[in-house]
């Protein structure tokens, strides 16, 4: 799936399990354990193509498609766990009702989902929507996310989400 070493480019990372494991790997950049114990029971790597503010706009997108009121991830965190020196990387944990509210949408409803992230992200942030490898990407992040948190509200475990 994915490599254990640490990536080279900037992450967006959605760890469901033990926060506190979690947050201890990764203040220690210790990735083969993120990826392999099993006091963490899924992941999602979001390094290519992201930037901090796609999230909250895949949130608004979530939100229509859950029936749900806007609900955004900058506002979502209830917890800072740690960061890395130098602000260089942060992981935090996030609500339950963010987390239940992606995990409501329907796998069958992904492909629908990242197009409209995509329409949305051509919108608000000049990106080239006619790109296949970018719509590809936004569905692969879409899916695993929305896993992810289907993960922890079947598992009664954290998401911690983690930046570097």
């Amino acid at each position: 799936m994915y490599p254990t070493s640490r990536p080279i480019d900037p992450g967006y990372e959605f760890y469901a399990g033990d926060s506190t494991f979690i947050t201890d790997a990764f203040l220690r950049l210790d990735f083969e354990s993120l990826r392999t114990s099993p006091l963490v029971r899924d992941w999602a790597n979001c390094e290519r193509l992201i930037g901090a503010s796609y999230w909250d706009i895949f949130s608004e997108q979530a939100s229509e498609f859950a029936g749900h009121a806007k609900l955004l991830l900058d506002n979502s965190f209830t917890q800072v766990l740690g960061a890395l020196e130098d602000d260089e990387g942060l992981a935090r944990v996030i609500s339950r009702e963010w987390i239940s509210m992606v995990a409501s949408i329907p796998e069958s409803s992904m492909p629908a989902l990242a197009k409209s992230w995509m329409q949305a992200l051509v919108i608000e942030e000049g990106l080239n929507g006619s790109n296949n490898e970018e719509q590809a990407t936004l569905l692969e992040y879409a899916s695993a996310v929305t896993r992810v948190c289907k993960t922890a509200i079947a598992a009664h475990v954290d998401v911690v989400h983690v930046w570097y």
